[in-house]
């Protein structure tokens, strides 16, 4: 009877954290929906707190079961039997961050708290959406997303993160959409720097604004025990002659890829180690 007691105390405990277990390997709360199920997904955003949830194509948001989004007009509508009723409407719900598996005193979105973390994603994944996949490569790694923005077309953005670069830390970007057969590289963009740049072609409209061209911006600042990324999409237009950009513009910018301060000191140093051997 004292063992059954033992076991059941140490089942409740306070700090351990029980939940619905996303095949993403995230951990969300057992009245949540996981937003991503891919091998590989950030934990931003990866968690709707609602049950049965409709996750929108803008995997920031999502709705209540049975109800669609609208992005357009940030709403949730009532949908049944294919029909759309606009007469019952909610608000878009935003989404929340997924804990790090079953673990007690699960690590917050920004990790920079990680200092022996095994792998560039482990170390990362708390700073990157979950409608993003992160892949290991050696000494750094690769972020891939599928963005959708309000009334836009679905374009991909990938960053290759090489911070124990022997020069600088420094991040390469790709942008892609298919129907409008846009492809877009940024190359090197190392610690110290700081720009927006343009994607010739690509837009998205914005109610009563119209047509906005798209940005990726980045900034990349520190060394390896403190450097700080943000890289994301932007957008930017001019209003009555003055430029606005981010959320001036919508509330849905900027949407940030990669966001964060990391400590890749330990993970570096171990991965240069283990690269010298194998050459060795």
């Amino acid at each position: 009877m004292r063992f059954l007691s033992a076991v059941l105390v140490g089942l409740l405990a306070p700090n351990t954290v029980a939940g619905l277990v996303c095949h993403s390997g995230a951990t969300c709360a057992d009245t949540a929906t996981c937003t991503s199920s891919s091998e590989g997904a950030g934990r931003l955003f990866g968690c709707s707190p609602l049950a049965n949830a409709a996750v929108c194509s803008d995997a920031r948001f999502s709705c209540p079961e049975h109800f669609s989004c609208d992005l357009s007009s940030s709403q949730c509508h009532r949908y049944i039997w294919k029909i759309t009723d606009t007469s019952e409407n909610v608000p878009l719900v935003v989404n929340i961050a997924a804990s790090q598996g079953l673990m007690t005193n699960p690590a917050p979105a920004n990790t920079s708290n990680v200092t022996n973390a095994s792998s560039f994603c482990d170390i990362v994944a708390g700073g990157i959406p979950a409608s993003c996949n992160c892949t290991d490569s050696v000494l750094g790694g690769s972020i891939n997303c599928n963005v959708a923005l309000i009334h836009s077309d679905a374009f991909g953005v990938r960053l290759d993160v090489k911070p124990c670069d022997a020069v600088a830390a420094h991040v390469d970007i790709a942008v892609t959409e298919a129907n409008h057969n846009i492809s877009f590289k940024v190359a090197g963009i190392e610690a110290g720097e700081e720009e927006d740049f343009p994607v010739p072609g690509l837009s998205i409209i914005v109610p009563k604004i119209g047509s906005v061209g798209v940005d990726i911006s980045a900034k990349v600042e520190g060394d390896l025990d403190d450097l700080h990324v943000a890289v994301g999409v932007n957008a930017c237009t001019k209003i009555l002659g003055y430029k606005v950009c981010g959320s001036d513009v919508t509330s849905y910018l900027p949407y940030w890829i990669l966001r964060g301060s990391y400590k890749f000191g330990h993970f570096c140093k171990s991965g240069i180690a283990k690269t010298a051997t194998v050459v060795v």
